[in-house]
């Protein structure tokens, strides 16, 4: 087996490889969206939730109802924090992934790179093994009586 052809056994491995990382990062991007999406959704919850209660406050507020307040606050702030390190966990996923795939779409273009010039030299190197072929036949073809009939 020609060593091009080894060599693209191997491309093909890696480029199954390159597919997984892809394919791992779109999913991992497709999670961040979706983490980054629930902590807008918090936010715009809290939001209005705030504004709820600035007009609540305009009235009379009972103190278990200023107390009930203050937990949601409260519980949605820590739901917020909570979101916010899911965001920055995956955040640092995606781009740990997009270097994983990135390394291995480099690897698959240098054993392209390699690979096409390996199979370039291996042709050059054919042609002039069947010119070598062809000028021995023809010196024979041409030549080859009359040196015998010198000998």
């Amino acid at each position: 087996m020609k060593r091009s052809e080894r060599l693209e056994k191997i491309n093909a491995i890696n480029h199954g490889m390159e597919t997984l990382a892809g394919a791992n990062l779109a999913n991992i991007q497709a999670e961040y969206a979706n983490q980054t999406n629930q902590l807008e959704q918090l936010l715009v919850y809290k939001a209005e939730y705030a504004d709820k209660f600035t007009q609540r406050m305009k009235g009379d507020v009972s103190p278990q109802e200023l107390q009930d307040y203050r937990y949601f606050f409260a519980s949605i702030d820590a739901a917020i924090t909570q979101q916010q390190s899911m965001v920055n966990h995956f955040k640092k996923m995606v781009e740990k992934s997009r270097e994983e795939w990135l390394s291995r779409h480099q690897e698959v273009q240098k054993i392209n790179q390699v690979s096409s010039h390996l199979r370039r030299s291996e042709a050059v190197a054919k042609n002039r093994l069947e010119q070598k072929v062809l000028d021995e036949i023809t010196a024979h073809f041409f030549h080859g009586p009359a040196l015998a009939a010198k000998h």
